[in-house]
């Protein structure tokens, strides 16, 4: 009788025995099980957090592209009037843009959409440009042909002085087609380090000059040959920053304006040029600071930048 409870306790034991070693190995599968969870959560939530960066970033790079090219139109108000309400409804294209790039939120979908958007408006704009400037020559040829025929119709002296004043107003129109225009005037802080090497920065302790880059636009009836362009900057307090001597030219209203920086230029107008003009000042204020381009007297561009 002893013999058979001895063997009943053993049988107990073995059963026992299995029974912990079947509990350990599923607390071990289960703890493998959520301890793979646990890394794919975090490998998710390390690419959405790189996702969620590179939209931040993106994000903010475009925005500045699109108000840099509502800066553009906003130039071209001024010296295309017939054209202002073509300019006005891209204007309004690239600022709806803008809203909605400044209210996205991480979404990389749309961040994608976006930048697709943001291409074509950019090169809907340099296709409106040049259909400015095909009107523009257009206008011009129209101009020379009626000047041309009326001065056939010409018999007497009146008409004759009647032909002068028409001829006086032609130069003028052709005077304004002449003149060249620069095209996505941007201007930003950058610091030149000893070997040459130039880096964008907004931080002004870390700036050492301002560059102004843009695009010197085709002029089928510019004169060619050399030209002087000048760069006028003016730090945060309205202060033209220029060099120790001050340098000067005439503006075309007769007025002098010194200027902070002047390029040589030999210009091709069948042909756009791409230049990029500097100006160099140690301790740079924080602020805003306003650029002015000039050719022939008159202001061909105007850009801004900020440095914090």
């Amino acid at each position: 009788m002893e013999t058979s409870n001895n063997n009943d306790n053993k049988s107990n034991n073995k059963t026992l025995v299995i029974i912990l070693f079947a509990l350990v190995g599923v607390l071990g599968g289960t703890t493998a099980y959520f301890g793979y969870q646990l890394t794919q959560k975090q490998d998710q939530i390390t690419v959405l957090t790189e996702e969620k960066t590179k939209v931040v970033d993106e994000k903010s790079a475009l925005e500045d592209k699109l108000k840099k090219q509502i800066a553009t139109y906003d130039s071209l108000f001024a010296v295309n009037a017939d054209a202002q309400a073509l300019l006005g409804d891209e204007r309004a294209k690239v600022e709806d843009l803008l809203k909605k790039v400044s209210s996205l939120q991480g979404n990389a979908g749309a961040m994608k959409k976006y930048k697709a958007e943001a291409e074509k408006l950019r090169k809907d704009q340099v296709d409106l440009l040049k259909q400015i400037k095909d009107l523009q020559d257009q206008n011009v040829d129209l101009t020379a042909a009626n000047v041309t025929l009326h001065k056939d119709l010409t018999e007497t002296k009146t008409e004759n002085a009647a032909l002068g004043t028409e001829n006086k107003r032609l130069n003028t129109t052709v005077d304004v087609g002449s003149r060249l225009r620069a095209y996505e005037v941007v201007s930003e802080g950058i610091k030149v380090s000893g070997s040459g090497k130039e880096k964008s920065t907004s931080k002004a302790k870390r700036s050492n000059k301002i560059r102004t880059c843009f695009t010197l636009l085709e002029n089928a009836i510019a004169q060619k040959g050399n030209r002087t362009l000048y760069m006028v900057v003016k730090d945060p307090s309205g202060q033209v920053l220029a060099t120790g001597n001050e340098s000067t030219f005439t503006s075309s209203d007769g007025s002098t304006v010194v200027y902070s920086a002047k390029k040589e230029v030999d210009y091709d107008n069948g042909k756009a040029v791409d230049i990029c003009m500097y100006f160099g000042k140690d301790d740079m204020p924080k602020g805003k600071y306003a650029v002015d381009v000039y050719c022939d007297g008159y202001a061909i561009g105007s850009s801004s930048c900020e440095l914090k």
